[in-house]
């Protein structure tokens, strides 16, 4: 089920993506890295669950975000637009706001992120995972005066109901394995 989930929810991604070009629009490295991006958070929230949920999330949130901008100042020595020439010519009146944004969407975020990995099973916090991109859509919409299509709502719809059905596959893999025990213990004892 877990699986048929995770294909459900590629589906809806796919339908997003691939409903969303047209003949002026074509697949760029900024789509890859986005992918990759979205790969490597999922990546670290599983190893992060696995083997560092000892660590203090505030810690987790620093490496984290020190990664990201080794990566990226690496990279981007390969890129057209490097990231030492964006700094320079990054305007000094906006570093405070930037700085809140980073507080705000980062910091908290990640760290209430990690609270939850402590606390709560990773499907479930997978399922919670998905507002994410819905209040991103909701917001871009209402604050940017961006278009909403069909697409965007069925994409959307489909990644909702693979998350569902991934949370459910737990919770009745749960039930079976309780009623298996409860029909092995009442087999022995009539035995």
């Amino acid at each position: 089920m877990q699986i048929v989930g995770g294909l459900v929810v590629l589906s809806g991604v796919i339908v997003v993506n691939v409903a969303s070009l047209d003949a002026s629009t074509s697949v760029n490295i900024g789509d890859f890295l986005i992918l990759t991006g979205v790969g490597a958070g999922a990546l670290g929230a599983v190893l992060f669950k696995r083997y560092l949920s000892h660590v203090m999330p505030e810690l987790a949130v620093a490496i984290r975000n020190i990664t990201a901008i080794v990566i990226v100042a690496s990279l981007s020595s390969f890129l057209d637009h490097g990231f030492l020439r964006e700094l320079a010519t990054f305007p000094a009146e906006k570093v405070v706001l930037l700085l809140a944004f980073g507080f705000f969407s980062r910091y908290i975020n990640l760290t209430c992120f990690y609270e939850a990995l402590d606390r709560l099973p990773a499907t479930t916090i997978s399922l919670l995972e998905i507002a994410n991109p819905l209040f991103g859509m909701f917001f871009a919409v209402l604050l940017l005066g961006e278009s909403l299509y069909a697409y965007h709502i069925i994409g959307a719809g489909l990644m909702v109901i693979g998350l569902v059905i991934e949370q459910m596959s737990e919770t009745t893999l749960a039930k079976f394995q309780y009623k298996s025990l409860i029909v092995r213990f009442v087999m022995r004892d009539k035995n």
